[in-house]
């Protein structure tokens, strides 16, 4: 069948071989050559996966960083805890253990009933502390004692903070000991149940104060938020430099491949820290909930002590998935090549190109809530990977569709639904195989063909001659 073929179409076959890649060769099922497999293949993966442990434990410090030295991240975690039902009830009984401890409410209902009466003090009391905690439980969800809960975690947080970070001394802490100190919302109490004012006085100092810090290893706490501090920086550019080595350690033909598996590996090590997450809070449950009932409010809890590291998991499976797409984006399949044709007409025009990109980069920050300017380090990493990454994409579509117009692009997608259109109204498809060989060519110099369709497009067209 071969002597059929024209002379000029062998030699143009010929002029048009094209180099097969890695994926092509293992889309027909054969084994790529030893030439194009990743010679350092193993330090590839290596450095990826160190990275990612790296990852792991940099996520983690930085929950502990923002979550316990960041006041406004801790009131905020605060106010969240108040407005759950579990954890507000716990709050409600100690509340109510502590005016009873602090207080002889037995005693003051004897001298208010009378005398033929006072023997039902004690009942009465046992029986008021039900109705107390339930009015407690209102108390709290209102405005004003939630005002009193944020102010009150704040300053107790703020000074947590200063002598962690030796910015104070221990004189405002009571001898070494930060407290919570919600005597207050005990007196708010004491009224709610019709106590005189004179008792409500004599309350105890330390009515209604939860113990945060004590100073008996002051040297050591201060020791590991330096240590924490440090690292959150130091841990984020190691694992940046991990994975940009990764990268550059692939043969350049292969280094595509790397970025798309460094993105894969990202979302893994985000779904790790989940799973690591949601151990700790059963971990939590199971060693800090003394009696069952308590379950619900250390389970709540948990669960919001741990928003924001459930949080960063999710901005680094975002991240790793935006970085995934990308190196296929730039890939040879012809899903990518189509794409990057859509998207030449857009690229072609720069200020288009970057305005484009810089609102998605915007809703990109925005709908993952965990990254923050305010760690302007990584922000500023991040940001200066995201310009350098829409630059080069923007030159190499500019280089593969030259000639590419929005004009074109229109044209283009308007041509196809008619056809499609037409093929409907019809019922019957477009002829296929309608392209000869130099056409095939033609399209292919002219970039509407990527290498994989004209590759496909010629095998076809030849195996009928």
């Amino acid at each position: 069948m071969t002597e059929d073929i024209d002379p000029a179409t062998t030699a143009l076959v010929l002029d048009e071989e094209e180099l097969v890649t890695e994926e092509e060769l293992l889309a027909e099922g054969e084994e790529p050559s030893q030439s194009t497999k990743n010679k350092h293949g193993w330090l590839v993966w290596l450095l990826i996966i160190l990275a990612s442990l790296v990852a792991i434990g940099s996520g983690l410090n930085v929950w502990v960083q923002r979550q316990i030295l960041d006041t406004d991240e801790w009131v905020e975690a605060s106010e969240e805890l108040l407005a759950n039902d579990e954890v507000r009830g716990a709050l409600s009984a100690f509340l109510v253990d502590e005016l009873y401890e602090s207080v002889d409410v037995s005693a003051e209902l004897e001298e208010l009933l009378p005398e033929d009466l006072s023997g039902l003090a004690g009942p009465l009391s046992a029986a008021l502390r039900g109705p107390a905690t339930d009015g407690v439980d209102r108390l709290l969800s209102t405005s004003a004692a939630r005002d009193i809960w944020s102010t009150a975690n704040r300053a107790a947080h703020e000074t947590l903070v200063a002598i962690l970070k030796d910015e104070g001394t221990l004189v405002s802490t009571s001898g070494g000991v930060v407290t919570l100190d919600l005597g207050e919302l005990v007196g708010n109490l004491g009224e709610e149940l019709g106590l005189s004012g004179d008792l409500l006085d004599k309350l105890p100092e330390d009515a209604g104060q939860i113990v945060l810090f004590e100073s008996e290893e002051l040297d050591t706490a201060q020791n590991v938020v330096r240590v924490i501090e440090w690292a959150s920086v130091l841990l984020f550019f190691l694992v940046v430099a991990l994975y940009v080595g990764a990268v550059f350690a692939a043969d350049k033909n292969n280094r595509r491949v790397a970025l798309r598996n460094v993105g894969w590996a990202i979302v893994i090590a985000g779904l790790v820290t989940l799973l690591l997450r949601r151990a700790g809070i059963g971990l939590a449950v199971d060693y800090l909930a003394e009696v069952e009932a308590a379950e619900g409010a250390v389970n709540a809890a948990a669960v919001i002590g741990t928003e924001l590291l459930k949080q960063l998991a999710w901005a680094g499976i975002a991240l790793g998935a935006l970085i995934a797409a990308y190196a296929i984006l730039t890939g040879p399949t012809r899903a990518a090549t189509a794409t990057r044709r859509a998207l030449a007409p857009l690229f072609a025009n720069a200020a288009l190109a970057w305005v484009t990109s810089l609102l998605f980069l915007y809703v990109f920050m925005v709908i993952i809530p965990a990254f923050s300017l305010k760690r302007w380090g990584p922000a500023l990493v991040f940001i200066a990977l995201f310009v350098a990454g829409v630059e080069i994409f923007r030159r190499s579509v500019n280089r593969e569709f030259p000639d590419a117009s929005l004009g074109d692009q229109w044209d283009r997608v308007r041509g196809k639904t008619a056809s499609g259109w037409s093929s409907i109204t019809s019922g019957r498809s477009e002829p296929t195989g309608t392209y000869d060989l130099d056409q095939l060519a033609q399209l292919h110099r002219e970039g509407a063909l990527s290498d994989e369709e004209f590759a496909e497009a010629k095998r076809v067209l030849l195996s009928d001659l």
